[in-house]
């Protein structure tokens, strides 16, 4: 992904430059509020999705050692 800043209110300066003919440009600016809305959501995603992950796996552990268990 190439990154690039905002210089004036139309014109944008990539990070770096790009060589050879673009056939497909797609620009998408965010503001702070957006960026920060963007990170916590994308923070609470990984965070249920590794609850879920974590909880599955110690389901799975306990019921192994349940049937691992001597009588």
């Amino acid at each position: 992904m190439t990154r690039c800043k905002l210089i004036s209110p139309t014109n944008l300066m990539l990070e770096r430059p790009m060589f050879g003919p673009v056939t497909e440009v797609e620009f998408v600016l965010h503001g702070v509020k957006e960026h920060e809305r963007i990170l916590r959501n994308c923070f609470f995603s990984g965070l249920y999705a590794g609850l879920l992950f974590s909880a599955s796996v110690a389901v799975i552990v306990l019921a192994v050692f349940r049937t691992l268990k001597p009588h």
